[in-house]
């Protein structure tokens, strides 16, 4: 199996998530190279499923434009403490991807949360940057978040069952209208 096959494969993401969240739980020196490593794998999963098929095809510019600020607003307002959020939003941003999305919408979806950590780290940097522009402490956190260990994984699944769930009711949707049409009665 190819490299890239392996990063944009949703279990990648999955084996990144899981890596990072064992590492909130370690804390010690083991659990911050645990957290790099999930971390690069992580980014390494983003960029492999952007730029696979997953954002191709008639609604590229659509689907990048729409993940992309959904990722933005949920790296700004999503807190990785807050579990009841993050499902919420991330659900939230699988639902609009499963209407927007004509095809590939799962997968599309698992996109939101593996741009969500470049995004959040880039928010980080650039806040620190503009903190030591202006005099202030300029500092990035390089231990793991101050988070529970769910969260990452939380993204992914609320991310997936969002879109899972309006895929299927789209589904039967086609089914009941399919019978209707051919005069079945079930």
């Amino acid at each position: 199996m190819k490299a890239g096959r392996i990063l944009r494969s949703p279990l990648t993401l999955g084996a990144a998530v899981l890596l990072v969240g064992i590492a909130i739980v370690w804390d010690a020196a083991g659990g911050r190279a645990l957290n790099g490593v999930g971390g690069i794998l992580w980014v390494a999963s983003c960029v492999a499923m952007a730029r696979s098929r997953w954002l191709s095809g008639s609604q590229r510019e659509v689907m990048s434009g729409l993940v992309l600020a959904m990722v933005v607003c949920l790296a700004v307002l999503v807190k990785p403490s807050d579990g009841v959020i993050t499902i919420l939003g991330f659900g939230t941003a699988g639902v609009v991807v499963a209407l927007v999305a004509r095809q590939d919408a799962v997968h599309r979806s698992v996109l939101v949360p593996a741009a969500w950590l470049p995004v959040h780290l880039a928010f980080a940097i650039g806040t620190s940057v503009v903190r030591a522009a202006t005099g202030g402490e300029a500092s990035v956190r390089t231990d793991p978040p101050p988070t529970t260990a769910f969260v990452p994984l939380l993204m992914v699944i609320a991310a997936w069952g969002g879109t899972a769930i309006v895929v299927r009711l789209r589904d039967r949707h086609r089914q009941s209208i399919g019978r209707s049409l051919a005069g079945d009665p079930a």
